[in-house]
């Protein structure tokens, strides 16, 4: 099944994110823009968990999260991925100084491969996807607000557990279903 571990965003950043949206959404066209209800911070994504792998998958969950202890992280700033000035996906950034969000993906990522699910090659860029170009794509008007908008601050994530979801794909979205949410250690 498609699946993926992450941050849940409080309600009040993501209004604030929502708000970010609808101030892009005329800059641009062919843009797939998320749904407050689906934003999250992605620490693992299974392209395909069986089921007969989900309860390993969540006593390693368990026991990562069990020794991270809770600490925040900021959400600020556009910004973009593609290559040669196209862009592919619409991101806000994440700004943690303390590397506490790096350490918990590494040891998410150490703990999965150890049961058989490796980590991506790419390195971890913390980010929170707000939306995907159907055809990347040059967009002027659309970069320039994301330059413009790269030091503005949508608030702060109190990271105190992480939620194993299945992602199931509708010609209306994505649909998530909780699996399992895991708390860090320490929190009450």
């Amino acid at each position: 099944m498609r699946s993926f571990c992450a941050v849940d965003i409080p309600e009040e950043v993501k209004g604030r994110l929502t708000e970010w949206i609808a101030r892009l959404r005329p800059l641009a066209r062919g843009v797939k823009w998320v749904s407050p209800q689906a934003m999250h911070l992605t620490l693992h994504f299974f392209d395909d968990l069986p089921e007969e792998d989900l309860a390993a998958v969540s006593a390693a969950l368990g026991a990562t999260m069990g020794l991270a202890r809770p600490f925040p992280f900021a959400l600020c700033g556009l910004g973009s991925f593609g290559q040669a000035g196209k862009i592919r996906v619409v991101w806000c950034g994440v700004e943690e100084p303390s590397g506490a969000l790096a350490e918990l993906h590494r040891s998410l990522e150490s703990a999965l491969a150890a049961i058989g699910f490796p980590g991506e090659s790419r390195p971890f860029h913390p980010h929170l996807t707000l939306g995907r170009l159907r055809v990347p794509s040059f967009e002027p008007r659309l970069a320039e607000e994301l330059k413009r908008s790269a030091g503005s601050a949508a608030g702060e994530v109190a990271v105190r557990n992480a939620t194993l979801y299945q992602s199931t794909l509708t010609p209306a979205g994505p649909v998530y279903r909780v699996l399992g949410r895991f708390p860090l250690g320490g929190t009450p």
